[in-house]
């Protein structure tokens, strides 16, 4: 009370200061934080469905739904009737899940069997809307045609090309690129391959990459057939198909 009215004056001031720092700061933040909770929600609420799942590869095992199978086909592999006989009579009678629980299964099944029933149900499944399962069947298709040596490899091609037109007509465009990819080195470096079908192999590849976009593998591929089409008749050893 002693001091003159300047001097209390600015000791007053340190003290406003020291009030209006830490409220500047606090609302500061709480607008960082909000505009932060604001991007992130939108981001939530505005990206595309997240589809990648839908793409991610599931073993044939993990596909099959049991409460999807139907109950007329369903017990006819633990009777008399063979294996074969069986996944025709589901795939006839249109018990899908019931199919694909077969092929899952039943390893007495062959290779090629299983290869061309999982096509079957992709297609078919793609017809019934069901994204996910025609998805994975043209997968599985496609990796049992990759892990199966006693597979041809016209064999192997004749599996990749339809399941990557599956994947590309279903918008799964990563899983169709791995196939063509799959494709395009059986076409290039088979010793099976006569040097026609090898070139309309590799034409028929340029097209699928060309379809997703990869114009550089297309444009490879396209070099490549041309060269097999020019190139020496083969011997007369080469598997035919």
């Amino acid at each position: 009370s002693s001091l003159p009215p300047a001097r209390r004056e600015r000791r007053r001031e340190p003290g406003a200061l020291t009030r209006v720092v830490p409220l500047f700061f606090f609302v500061g933040g709480c607008l960082l934080l909000s505009l932060r909770v604001a991007v992130i929600g939108g981001a939530l609420f505005l990206r595309p469905g997240d589809a990648s799942d839908v793409w991610t590869w599931k073993p044939p095992l993990e596909m099959v739904d049991p409460r999807a199978l139907a109950p007329a086909t369903v017990l006819l592999p633990l009777g008399a009737t063979d294996s074969n006989d069986a996944l025709n009579a589901a795939l006839d009678q249109g018990h899908l899940e019931n199919a694909l629980a077969l092929v899952a299964y039943d390893f007495t099944l062959s290779a090629p069997t299983r290869i061309g029933a999982l096509l079957q149900l992709g297609e078919r499944y793609a017809t019934a809307k069901e994204t996910r399962k025609a998805v994975g069947c043209y997968q599985a298709a496609a990796q049992l045609a990759t892990i199966t040596p006693a597979l041809s490899d016209p064999a192997r091609l004749d599996t990749y090309l339809p399941a990557s037109a599956g994947l590309r007509r279903l918008n799964a465009n990563d899983a169709a690129r791995w196939v063509t990819d799959q494709a395009f080195l059986v076409a290039q470096f088979s010793p099976a391959l006569q040097r026609d079908v090898r070139a309309r192999r590799l034409a028929q590849i340029a097209d699928v990459y060309r379809a997703l976009g990869a114009d550089k593998l297309a444009a490879d591929a396209r070099a490549q057939s041309a060269e097999a089409a020019s190139a020496p008749t083969e011997s007369a050893s080469a598997t035919v198909r």
